[in-house]
């Protein structure tokens, strides 16, 4: 499943009962998924659309641990047809969460030491990889990462909103719902279409951005053209307002208010739905200048992280 509002549920219902969520990217291709199933021993799996029903269906032969499929939308009577004859449960989450309803079960909380999840790495040197997570793990990372950024305190009036639209079959996903929620922030979903994403930050206003190098180099990108063909005053105007803003910037000031927000960066900014306060760029490093650039667009607290999956939300920070 892409990341959405069931997707978070899911986790949610599975953790207060000592079950383990197993993520499985959307974009993992047959034998990634068909890998990951198999090794892990699944017994259910929740799916996102027709297309992925169908394929865990038909791949019954093959992943011999899995009894139940739920569909995030309605199924067809082929696809009932089909699981019936592959001996295999097909159910919709709207008739699972009957079923929940019908026959309460009281929770099995975990341990601190019970594993709160595997996350499969993208398994670049061969297959995708599992990393065990545990529950003290997983809360230890989030709030040291909370505790390093000032915001395990933050008064009401100052709680963050965060769009989701990262992979929650990633770790930074999965703990940046869990971080915001600790300190009781409000989280977003994504309608689940790249073309549609600024429209979704328009509309719910983000304070926070978890945000990763290839979108911040489309702007640049996108910027620096829009530039080029105001000629020689365009570009030279978009490199004296970087310069100007992060002159700004290690001073400690963080004003949006500049000429240069009302000549180029606040329509950025706008974009982005106008309250954004505070940027983490995670997954990979960034280049110098769009580091610089987006330093200077959003003019405001900006981090960029560096991790791994083992070490859940934060392994190294740059802040300044």
């Amino acid at each position: 499943s892409s990341t959405s509002v069931n997707y978070a549920l899911c986790l949610y219902s599975a953790w207060p009962y000592s079950m383990v969520p197993i993520g499985i990217y959307d974009s993992l291709g047959r034998d990634g998924v068909k890998f990951i199933i198999m090794q892990s021993a699944v017994e259910i799996i929740f799916a996102d659309n027709l297309t992925r029903v169908k394929n865990l269906i038909e791949w019954k032969d093959e992943t011999i641990s899995l009894k139940t499929v739920v569909s995030f939308v309605e199924t067809t009577e082929e696809l009932v047809r089909l699981a019936k004859e592959k001996e295999l449960r097909l159910l919709t989450l709207d008739q699972l969460r009957e079923i929940g309803r019908n026959h309460p079960v009281e929770p099995v909380p975990p341990k601190p030491t019970d594993t709160a999840m595997i996350m499969y790495t993208s398994g670049s040197t061969g297959e995708p990889k599992g990393c065990i997570i545990t529950h003290d793990g997983f809360m230890s990372s989030i709030y040291g990462t909370l505790a390093s950024l000032n915001l395990l305190n933050i008064p009401e009036n100052e709680l963050h909103r965060v769009l989701m639209y990262l992979p929650l079959a990633h770790v930074f996903g999965c703990a940046t719902i869990a971080g915001v929620s600790y300190f009781g922030g409000e989280v977003g979903f994504w309608q689940g279409k790249v073309e549609k994403l600024l429209d979704d930050f328009r509309d719910f206003r983000p304070t926070a951005i978890t945000i990763v190098p290839r979108l911040l180099n489309k702007l640049y990108d996108k910027v620096l053209l829009e530039s080029r063909n105001k000629g020689i005053i365009g570009q030279t105007l978009l490199k004296l307002a970087i310069q100007g803003k992060l002159a700004l910037i290690r001073r400690g000031n963080f004003s949006q208010n500049t000429i240069w927000d009302k000549l180029i960066f606040r329509k950025i900014r706008q974009s982005f739905g106008g309250k954004v306060n505070r940027i983490i760029s995670t997954s990979a490093p960034l280049s110098r200048e769009v580091c610089q650039f987006s330093r200077a667009a959003f003019s405001c607290v900006f981090i960029e992280c560096y991790g791994q999956t083992e070490c859940i939300m934060g392994c190294a920070q740059s802040i300044n």
